[in-house]
């Protein structure tokens, strides 16, 4: 004779968050009956880990993609399952862009190269825009500056 598994865990929607971000479930949200101290919760199979009463999974970047987790709720005498997906959404990191200090002297033109001083953590391709009045972009991904000086004397 077949004897009915006890329910002790409600259904878990699925879960949706971005990269970057701790996906956090508080565990009592979703028991049927009874205190989250009186249960034992595991993860079974997939991401994340138990912390006290709280499910959570903290992912990294380069992880975006769809989940499933297992997790098991005990008591001692009785245990439940559920199943549920876990999103992680694709976050694009913004690049950034390094120059030193730099000297030129009146009369030489200087020329740099953006793309070697410049990355993007998610690998996309960069374009520049000149913001200000010195310079100029030339070939896509190079600044090209010439200084200039009149000079005036009066006697």
């Amino acid at each position: 004779m077949l004897v009915p598994r006890a329910r002790l865990l409600k259904q878990i929607d699925p879960q949706v968050v971005t990269e970057g971000e701790t996906l956090e479930l508080l565990l009592a949200s979703y028991i049927l009956s009874g205190n989250a101290e009186d249960l034992n919760f595991q993860v079974l199979e997939g991401v994340g880990e138990i912390k006290g009463s709280y499910y959570l999974y903290a992912h990294g970047y380069d992880e975006a993609g769809e989940y499933w987790v297992k997790l098991q709720a005990s008591n001692g005498s009785d245990s439940d399952f559920r199943r549920f997906k876990v999103t992680v959404i694709d976050n694009n990191r913004a690049p950034s862009i390094e120059i030193s200090d730099l000297r030129i002297s009146v009369g030489e033109e200087m020329t740099i190269d953006l793309s070697e001083l410049s990355t993007d953590p998610d690998g996309d391709s960069l374009t520049y825009e000149l913001v200000g009045q010195f310079g100029q972009i030339i070939e896509q991904n190079c600044f090209s500056m010439q200084v200039k000086c009149k000079l005036e004397c009066t006697r």
